[in-house]
């Protein structure tokens, strides 16, 4: 199981009311969103909201489960540590993209080395550029080494290196707009993404990573307004908001 946080974790206040539940027994989840999603992509907009559906989409090489403090596997099935500085995956053969493609050492080391890059402009360049070289060994075999002996060089694998299908971002004239397409293999896959209407995630039924999705779609809703996304909750036109104070809270499940 992925074990990573995201738009389906306690982060955010659900709200079973009558309205809410009637939408969840339609499979569907609709999460209030407060500031515009420009891309899905935690390397080049890491917004918290933007995130939570980023991480339903994409997955990493590893995980970290925080209740027992363990790392398990994702995209890497296992993995070792072959010196101080070196760690090498044996990556898993049965993964497939949101589009088809299979998923491979090639992705991964595409990746890495994309992030890795100079000319790579993202915020925070400094959770990444830590990575020396990342080489592949066979076609579900990489070795990931660091500039230098990293105590957190697992938990920045587990949580931040995302894999993108090196076919599709490649094609593109403008590798950035990868976030708009937004190819992955995680638990859903992207529907649609739309400035005005917000985002779609569809589940992805051929996911092999863990349990299935828990919602066949999880949409996000503008909506900018504090007021008004309580009120849209109480009155069930979103079933998710986040950042509920007490006072609100008691107020919800008073309703």
């Amino acid at each position: 199981m992925i074990y990573r946080c995201s738009v389906l974790a306690v982060v955010f206040a659900v709200v079973a009311i009558g309205p809410a539940a009637a939408q969840k027994a339609k499979d569907a989840l609709r999460y209030a969103v407060t500031d515009p999603i420009k891309l899905l992509s935690t390397y080049q907009f890491p917004s918290r909201e933007g995130s939570f559906f980023a991480r339903e989409i994409y997955n990493t090489l590893i995980t970290y489960r925080e209740r027992d403090q363990t790392f398990a596997p994702a995209l890497a099935k296992s993995w070792k540590r072959v010196g101080p500085t070196t760690i090498e995956f044996d990556l898993r053969d049965d993964v497939t993209f949101h589009n088809g493609n299979k998923f491979d050492a090639d992705d991964v080391v595409h990746t890495i080395a994309w992030i890795g890059d100079p000319k790579t402009k993202m915020p925070f360049k400094n959770v990444y550029d830590w990575v020396k070289a990342v080489e592949k060994l066979g076609p579900h075999k990489v070795r990931v080494e660091s500039n230098e002996v990293l105590a957190l060089d697992l938990i920045r694998i587990a949580y931040r290196f995302e894999i993108y299908d090196k076919e599709t971002q490649t094609a593109l004239a403008d590798w950035s707009d990868y976030g708009r397409l937004a190819v992955g293999t995680g638990m859903y896959k992207l529907a649609r993404f739309d400035d005005n209407l917000g985002l779609l995630l569809k589940r992805h039924e051929d996911y092999k990573l863990g349990r299935k999705a828990p919602f066949g779609t999880v949409a996000s809703v503008p909506i900018p307004d504090r007021s008004t996304q309580i009120a849209q909750i109480t009155v069930g036109g979103v079933e998710a908001i986040q950042d509920v104070t007490p006072d609100q809270m008691k107020q919800l499940m008073a309703n």
